[in-house]
This record gives C-alpha cells, sequence and structure tokens, in this order.
C-alpha cells in the first residue's frame, strides 16, 4: 500500500468502506433475525403457560412480555 499512487489509494480505501458496510449490514440482518426468533419463542412459551392456566401477569414476568401481549396471545388461544 505505501508504494500506491493517490487514485490506486483512494481505489483501496472506498473498497474497505464498501466490504465494512456489507459486514455490517449482513450483521444488522442477523441480528434481526435472531430478535425476531427470541420474540416468537417468548410467544410460544407464553401461550404454553397460559394453556397451563398460569396467570397471565406471572407469565408476562416470566417471558418479558408486556401484559397487553400476553392478554393479546390469550385471546387467541
Amino acid at each position: 500500500m505505501a508504494n500506491f499512487n493517490e487514485k490506486k489509494r483512494i481505489t483501496y480505501f472506498e473498497d474497505k468502506m464498501s466490504e465494512i458496510d456489507y459486514r455490517y449490514e449482513m450483521d444488522s440482518e442477523r441480528a434481526e433475525g435472531r430478535a425476531e426468533g427470541r420474540a416468537e419463542g417468548r410467544a410460544e412459551v407464553a401461550k404454553a403457560m397460559l394453556t397451563k392456566g398460569m396467570d397471565p401477569q406471572i407469565v408476562a414476568e416470566c417471558t418479558k412480555l408486556s401484559f397487553e401481549q400476553v392478554e393479546e396471545l390469550k385471546k387467541g388461544l
């Protein structure tokens, strides 16, 4: 890189920035997917708890879902 002329150095850094941007974008998409998966998992656990007759307030506390979310899940059972 020390032997690069100005134009080649700029191109090199632009390519590096593009690579960094791409990796950041991919990591963000994976993080979103994991968050969605966790939310779905919490909902499934909440449904199972509600099916067993557990108090919605307790379900909300255990699953870290809001009481309103638990109530909506309960209506869907």
